[in-house]
C-alpha cells in the first residue's frame, strides 16, 4: 500500500512544472530501466532484486562494476523546438555565479 501511494506521489511531482520538492535530490523518470542498465553486466542484480529494493523506502548502496559517466546540465534558460524562448526560476543561485563569472569587472 505505501509502495502504491508513493508511485502516486511521484506521478504527481512529475507532472508538476515545479518540480523543486527535494533539496537538491535528483529524480529519475524510470528508476527501474537505468538500474537494470547500469546493473546489467552484474548477474545477482536481476530483475527480481532489482524490483524488491525499489519498493523499500531504505536506501541501497549498490557498487557498479562498469561505472557510467553521468552529466547534470542546469538550464534557467533555453530556446524550445518551436522557437520559443523558455525561463525558469533559479532555485539553486547558479545564475548569479555564472553572471559574475561572465560579466567581471
Amino acid at each position: 500500500m505505501i509502495f502504491t501511494s508513493m508511485i502516486h506521489l511521484i506521478k504527481l511531482f512529475f507532472s508538476r512544472n515545479d518540480r523543486a520538492l527535494s533539496h537538491g535530490c535528483i529524480r529519475v523518470a524510470d528508476a527501474k530501466k537505468l538500474a537494470s542498465y547500469l546493473l546489467k553486466d552484474q548477474p545477482d542484480w536481476n530483475d527480481n532484486k532489482i524490483n524488491t529494493v525499489l519498493k523499500t523506502t531504505s536506501e541501497e548502496k549498490v557498487n557498479v562494476k562498469n561505472a557510467e559517466p553521468v552529466y547534470i546540465s542546469y538550464y534557467t534558460a533555453w530556446v524550445d523546438d518551436n522557437g520559443h524562448m523558455n525561463f525558469r526560476n533559479d532555485i539553486y543561485g547558479h545564475d548569479e555565479e555564472a553572471r559574475n563569472r561572465l560579466f567581471k569587472r
